[in-house]
């Protein structure tokens, strides 16, 4: 049976609430925060949320799109409740804004989860759709009005809701209002929905009956393929893995709805490594097609973030967003956290940087209490590395530099389980980087000792100038001179961005071991090309530096934006 979580899961019981409402909110008792300024980390660690009526759901609409599930009440005149209510649950309607009407407004808040796909005795309330799909296959849509009733029950089902809640929260009636709207309602949805799902409590009011989800059935035999097209495209043989598609395809039973499903969204995993974008879209909007249709919650939520992948590269973000969202709400349903964390990755490649760092920081949370390296799921501990990896890259650039070296060290360890050596050797040069900025010099030389012997023939020069930026703070200027000059020989000719940094960086330990022809030639060499912005001040460091100019030296290093790394802290030292 269903167990709704309770209010104490949230990690601190904080009220945020609209300027207008902190006074009301402070009569329950607990912490009281002003919404405004409010990140969306702060929104998912609070217990309730009251926001005035303007613009409240399109408010609500953002949380939700952000992944916020926080209950929010909303303080209201009239009623005006939009047809995705049932989306946007938990939400409640408050009138009576006082102590007492404000407790019974959490009273009512308090839901076992947002309702998006909800089984129950006689079929399953699919609330995105806005049908319910019988247990006999029939498929019955709901209007508008039914949809927010059974939603609003369905949220609440561990708990009898009675006909004056109803009336107020559903209709925006005044409670003790007479009318006979809610027993009609209720006995048209019966007949739609079958008596089993939704009891009447004789004198109290109504519950409706929610059930464990029935198991999504699999096709084993697609097993195998999934891996060798995992696998063929790890390689970048997309070619090789159309084919073997094309092969399963000519030999699967025409009768085999789920296979065709399955086959659909592997079709347009390899569309998109191949960029025919468009194609892909098709396939995984056509797989979502066939899931919506037999009722397959998992498949469905795998096919919007198939659809998602392929509509973000098309640059139609609004539905891409769409997609995402539903399959995020799916997963949740399902209690599948992978999924879960797969959409939110998704996501956060399809809002501002800063919205993404958040939604990246709530994947990595959902595997906190999953063993995942453990588990030796290939695509699950390569999402986790991925995951670990932009997590550090977040907490780096926001200076948080002991957070960053725990998210390096867990992405290089899972990428060395999954045998990627040369990826957990760039990881290495990172965790070393950190290490050197944090003063762990000893720590920090083995770490780049280690990333050079293992990193690949094309990221060795960019291990070496990290390693010889380190020595070179560390006072040891021979061997910080040998390692900038293999990695001078390693990167070849200028052409690249990364390699025109390792000119510069060299250049750099030129001017401090007193090699400064070998200096001027390498900056002379890097002049034509500013690939990124910390490039062009350092060049122009370099620059000053070797005209003796002190002026110019130091506004070019004046900018640097913090948190600077230890190296370039020795250069406006040295300025």
């Amino acid at each position: 049976m269903y167990e709704p979580s309770q209010p104490s899961d949230h990690l601190i019981s904080v009220i945020a609430a609209d300027t207008d409402w902190m006074d009301l909110a402070a009569s329950a008792g607990h912490e009281v925060r002003s919404v405004v300024g409010m990140t969306l980390r702060d929104l998912r660690r609070c217990e309730v949320v009251v926001i005035r009526r303007e613009r409240a759901w399109e408010r609500i609409r953002a949380w939700r799109a952000a992944g916020v599930s926080v209950g929010v009440v909303v303080v209201v005149d009239t009623e005006d409740s939009p047809d995705d209510r049932p989306r946007l649950e938990p939400v409640v309607l408050l009138r009576r804004t006082d102590a007492i009407g404000f407790a019974e407004a959490r009273e009512r808040l308090a839901v076992g989860e947002a309702p998006a796909r909800v089984p129950l005795a006689s079929g399953v309330a699919d609330f995105h759709r806005g049908v319910f799909e019988r247990v006999d296959g029939a498929l019955i849509r709901l209007t508008g009005l039914e949809a927010r009733l059974l939603s609003y029950l369905a949220a609440r089902s561990f708990r009898v809701v009675g006909r004056d809640e109803l009336q107020e929260q559903v209709w925006g009636y005044r409670s003790h209002l007479e009318t006979k709207a809610v027993e009609m309602t209720i006995g048209r949805l019966r007949k739609k929905i079958e008596q089993a799902s939704l009891l009447t409590v004789r004198g109290e009011g109504y519950r409706a009956v929610r059930v464990a989800p029935p198991p999504e059935p699999t096709s084993p035999q697609l097993e195998p393929l999934r891996k060798a097209i995992q696998l063929l495209l790890q390689h970048g043989q997309s070619d090789d893995a159309l084919a073997l598609l094309g092969q399963h395809d000519r030999h699967r039973d025409p009768a085999d709805v789920r296979s065709q499903a399955e086959a659909l969204l592997l079709r347009s995993r390899i569309l998109v490594d191949r960029n025919e974008h468009e194609a892909a879209a098709t396939a995984g909007l056509e797989a979502l097609r066939l899931g919506d249709e037999a009722g397959w919650p998992l498949l469905v939520a795998n096919a919007c973030c198939a659809a998602s992948v392929a509509l973000r590269f098309l640059g139609r973000t609004p539905e891409a967003l769409a997609h995402n969202h539903r399959a995020e709400e799916l997963f949740s349903s399902q209690g599948d956290r992978v999924g879960t964390a797969r959409a939110l990755a998704l996501r956060s490649e399809l809002v501002p940087p800063a919205d993404g760092f958040e939604l990246v920081a709530r994947a990595v949370e959902l595997f906190v209490n999953l063993d995942v390296v453990g588990s030796r799921d290939v695509s699950a501990v390569a999402m986790y590395a991925n995951l670990r990896g932009r997590l550090a890259t977040g907490h780096r650039r926001e200076g948080r530099i002991a957070e960053a070296l725990e998210s390096y060290v867990a992405a290089e360890s899972a990428y060395r389980l999954l045998g990627r050596v040369g990826t957990a050797a760039q990881f290495r040069m990172a965790i070393a980087g950190l290490r050197s900025d944090l003063g762990d010099d000893d720590r920090a030389a083995r770490d780049f000792q280690v990333a050079m012997g293992e990193a690949p023939k094309t990221d060795r020069a960019l291990v070496s100038i990290a390693a010889a930026s380190h020595e070179l703070v560390c006072g040891r200027h021979s061997a910080a001179v040998a390692l900038a000059r293999s990695s001078l020989a390693e990167a070849g000719e200028l052409g690249t961005a990364r390699n025109a940094w390792i000119v510069l960086v060299a250049a750099a330990v030129m001017v401090h071991t007193g090699h400064r022809d070998e200096a001027r030639r390498l900056t002379r060499l890097a002049a034509s090309q500013s690939p990124q912005h910390d490039a062009e001040r350092l060049r122009g460091w370099l620059e000053a530096t070797l005209l003796e100019d002190a002026d110019h030296r130091r506004s070019a290093l004046s900018a640097l934006a913090p948190p600077e790394s230890r190296f370039e802290r020795y250069l406006r030292g040295a300025s």
